[in-house]
């Protein structure tokens, strides 16, 4: 079954970009098919939003709408009927998923340089978006085994992922590498049970870890003109590492909607 993420940049619950990206999963690490990029230039953007949702069959049911902007930004589109998870780009918000825009500009460049992400070359945003994640990366926290030369672009004959098994070569080792701070680790996990004295703290932290989310490692990004389609391209394929193991849904708009409807002196 076709599994979609909505990931909408709405700072101030007002949408300005959206990504929506496809979900491919053959019981291993998901790779992530960009459908459309776009700013939102419509007049009534959370209208925009809502329409996207319906715009083909395969979308009904089967989209999850992440927005940034906290838990207002959802608030303002369960207005329009549909709910989404509230996600916080920084810190202090206890009704979303906080996150630094570090962490997604950096997950998205390590999932995009190992070939986990597949973009197509029609969407002019999705050029814009990639060169302002490019520029603002922390390179050195990108995938350290790679199909991707430098600038991004596949090797030559490339067939396989990087860090997938090749048929008769045995385990195929991964490196994950996690810099920027003084608890920079280089971790190899194996492709097969590790006995007791062979995990490392290292090996259980990062076999405990989350899919293949960037560590934190700067404080402000600039992502210049191009901001608003580079941070919904980069939460798409965020949310889609950091949901792999369930990441508790924080949508309180159907509560909060409740409250509002219920208010003492409202009709109903």
């Amino acid at each position: 079954m076709a599994r979609f993420l909505l990931a909408v940049h709405a700072p101030e619950a007002t949408p300005r970009a959206f990504a929506l990206v496809e979900v491919l999963a053959d019981g291993g690490a998901p790779t992530y098919a960009v459908r459309d990029l776009r700013r939102v230039t419509a007049d009534d953007p959370l209208k925009a939003v809502r329409d996207v949702l319906t715009s083909e069959t395969q979308y009904v049911g089967q989209t999850t709408v992440v927005m940034s902007g906290g838990q207002a930004s959802v608030d303002a589109l369960h207005e329009h009927g549909p709910s989404g998870v509230a996600v916080h780009i920084g810190s202090g918000d206890d009704d979303a998923h906080n996150v630094p825009a570090q962490v997604l500009v950096d997950t998205f460049e390590g999932l995009y340089r190992a070939g986990a992400v597949e973009v197509p070359g029609t969407l002019d945003a999705a050029t814009e978006a990639i060169d302002a994640v490019y520029s603002a990366a922390d390179l050195e926290a990108a995938a350290a085994d790679s199909d991707r030369d430098a600038a991004g672009d596949l090797d030559s004959g490339s067939t396989t992922l990087a860090g997938t098994a090749v048929p008769g070569d045995g385990p195929s080792p991964t490196v994950i590498e996690q810099s920027g701070s003084a608890a920079s680790l280089s971790t190899e996990v194996i492709d097969r049970p590790l006995g007791t004295d062979e995990i490392s703290t290292a090996a259980a932290a990062a076999q405990a870890s989350v899919g293949r989310i960037a560590a934190q490692t700067g404080g402000p990004v600039d992502l210049g003109d191009h901001e608003d389609v580079a941070l919904a391209l980069a939460l798409a394929c965020w949310y889609g590492e950091a949901s792999r193991d369930g990441l508790p849904q924080t949508d309180k708009a159907d509560e909060a909607r409740a409250n509002r409807v219920n208010r003492p002196g409202r009709r109903n």
